[in-house]
């Protein structure tokens, strides 16, 4: 059963429309785990030379799906999307070098404030950016 936040997640999808998030190589293998050509679905990042990001198709995530008839969108990734999708709506602040809640891109960013507020998901989403991409 969806929680709340799955739920208003599921009904905008702002997020991934478009999309620039990193794939780090764990990401990749996993979209090649699930049978897709990574080659087709991923296209070389713009801003992160070496990384990749999802292809765009019509101005949105090449994995997003929906919505149905009456029905919410999905990433058909899930539950193995990448991992600063499941760490969205957290992004890192370049100018305070910080985890923080995107109110810019997510128009439900109150809804996960306490989300966004434990340490153990911003210490994640760094070492990501650090570790996985190299970014940071």
């Amino acid at each position: 059963m969806p929680t709340e936040r799955e739920k208003a997640c599921m009904a905008c999808a702002a997020c991934c429309r478009p999309t620039e998030m990193l794939l780090a190589p764990a990401d990749l293998a996993r979209i090649a785990a699930r049978g897709y050509d990574v080659g087709d679905c991923t296209v070389p990042s713009r801003k992160h030379p070496g990384l990749r990001e999802p292809r765009s198709v019509g101005n949105r995530c090449y994995f997003l799906e929906g919505p149905g008839p009456g029905g919410p969108f999905w990433c058909s990734l899930y539950p193995d999307h990448p991992a600063g999708c499941k760490l969205y709506p957290l992004v890192y602040d370049e100018a305070t070098g910080e985890a923080v809640i995107d109110k810019q891109y997510c128009p439900h960013w109150k809804a996960f404030q306490d989300y966004a507020a434990d340490p153990a998901r911003r210490a994640e989403l760094l070492r990501v950016l650090r570790d996985e991409l190299g970014v940071i």
